[in-house]
């Protein structure tokens, strides 16, 4: 019995290792919805599918994606592919029922859509892609002027607590294909 729990141990650990359990990685089509819901979608097998990223996924990748401005995330269309793995699929919750705050008022919740969970490992951005030239002359009645770009820049990326596009470590550039 003292030899059966360590090789237990170590043959659990080796599983982990070599990635058993954990879905393979594919590549899917991305697509950012502009709603008051879920925003960032996948193509899987034809269908847009909604997704939250989990916190399983790389840290780089997902703030990276999350900050890309609407200017670039917008106009770029279908050009942009992530990759990484569907952990699970929520199906739609029941809607929550209200809460009552210490201030007499009421917060009602939205019905939490049905989405996949995904893990996000990396993501590509086709060029030549398209950005919105947007500056104060732009007549927001007719189409949006656009410039055609061959690159990301870290001034394409917003900043926040989660996410600094001016930290040494990231690199706009390896996001290009």
């Amino acid at each position: 019995m003292r030899i059966a729990a360590p090789l237990i141990f170590a043959l659990a650990g080796l599983l982990a290792l070599s990635g058993c359990g954990t879905p393979a990685a594919s590549t899917y089509r991305y697509t950012a919805a502009v709603t008051t819901g879920i925003g960032h979608q996948i193509v899987v097998d034809g269908k847009e599918e909604a997704v939250l990223f989990s916190e399983t996924s790389d840290p780089m990748a997902r703030w990276s994606l999350c900050h890309l401005k609407s200017e670039v995330l917008h106009a770029a269309g279908n050009k942009i592919t992530v990759t990484g793995s569907i952990e699970k699929h929520v199906p739609k919750a029941a809607r929550k029922p209200p809460v009552h705050l210490s201030n007499g008022q009421t917060a009602e919740f939205a019905d939490p859509a049905a989405h996949l969970l995904f893990r996000i490992t990396d993501w590509k951005l086709k060029a030549p892609f398209h950005e919105y030239h947007l500056d104060s002359d732009t007549d927001i009645t007719q189409p949006f002027p656009l410039k055609v770009r061959h690159t990301l820049r870290r001034d394409d990326f917003s900043s926040s607590q989660d996410f600094d596009p001016g930290q040494p470590g990231f690199d706009p550039a390896r996001h290009v294909q």
